[in-house]
């Protein structure tokens, strides 16, 4: 890692971040790379993307290697 990894985050500290920070969350994603897995990477690194990531979502906080958060301010905009 280099100098711009300030913090690192689990699914849950990561949600936690997210509300304090007074936005609201609209969606969730977790990428799938098996290839970034050292052991599995080798193995379950061959399948196919939709596989890996279908996988991914089952399992998020074991296979994940990131969280994508798309969010919104609070209270939207669209919804009052």
């Amino acid at each position: 890692m280099d100098e711009t990894h300030i913090r690192l985050f689990t699914r849950k500290t990561f949600l936690d971040f997210i509300d304090k920070s007074g936005l609201e969350l609209e969606e969730l994603v977790y990428p799938a790379d098996f290839g970034q897995i050292p052991f599995l990477g080798r193995i379950a690194g061959k399948l196919p993307k939709v596989l890996q990531h279908k996988i991914t979502k089952l399992f998020p906080s074991l296979l994940s290697a990131q969280f994508i958060a798309v969010c919104s301010l609070w209270p939207h905009p669209l919804k009052t």
